[in-house]
């Protein structure tokens, strides 16, 4: 009994033993350590726009604006049943005196577009409407997840091939990863200040006084980055 139970603990330390010998090996092992940064840039091409209609200060019904912004939209070759869409509809009672009372609605859309010449054209349209609180909200790319995984693996490439010139200039070579980490897997891009050339970085123009020149706006381009620590086996050559 007392032979059956050593074999049963014999067994259970076995791979506990077996990792703690690996990992002392990897320790062990001589080896080099380097981080890999890779950058892509990208022009977006889905621009998001939020635009809102309101009855207060209008000579319009909500429903009358609706009508002629989707029309226009049309117009400059929207789709305006894919790229646009009711992001908050509300209705506020306004009680006045002396007069009668009235439900002030609000409606807000957004818009996706996919260059900076229909953005012109569309900022152009919401003036002629006299609909002015519209802004950019953020910019995006379609294949935005493809191109963050191609960054991550360019950073990767980056460090095999540092990894491979260090270890020249030592008269060594590199074997096999041993250790490969992100250090920044969160990192995305933010467009809270999106810069637009002829905009500026100011992308709300319902404050401004006066509507400037909408012509050929363009886009500051998405930094994607991406940055990896990795180890490689550093051998002597011909090893």
């Amino acid at each position: 009994m007392k032979h059956f139970i050593s074999i049963i603990i014999f067994t259970v330390f076995l791979p506990l033993l077996s990792i703690a010998q690996s990992e002392k090996n990897f320790i062990d092992q001589n080896y080099i350590e380097i981080i890999g940064t890779a950058e892509t840039l990208v022009v977006p091409n889905e621009i998001y726009v939020s635009v809102t209609l309101t009855e207060k200060n209008h000579k319009k019904t909500i429903e009358e604006q609706e009508q002629l912004l989707l029309a226009n939209l049309k117009s400059i070759g929207i789709d305006t049943d894919k790229d646009v869409s009711v992001s908050s509809f509300q209705g506020t009672y306004e009680r006045y005196f002396l007069k009668r009372n009235e439900v002030e609605k609000l409606k807000v859309y957004q818009i996706i577009l996919h260059d900076g010449a229909t953005l012109s054209k569309t900022f152009m349209a919401l003036d002629r409407l006299n609909i002015t609180n519209a802004y950019i909200t953020k910019v995006s790319h379609s294949e935005i997840d493809k191109l963050r995984r191609d960054t991550k693996m360019k950073s990767l490439k980056v460090a095999k091939e540092k990894a491979k010139q260090y270890a020249e200039a030592i008269d060594q070579e590199i074997g096999k990863a041993l250790f490969i980490q992100e250090t920044n897997p969160n990192t995305n891009f933010t467009s809270n200040n999106i810069h637009v050339r002829g905009l500026g970085s100011m992308n709300n123009y319902s404050q401004r006084t006066k509507l400037p020149e909408f012509k050929n706006l363009t886009f500051q381009k998405i930094s994607l980055t991406a940055t990896v620590l990795t180890r490689f086996e550093l051998k002597t050559k011909n090893e």
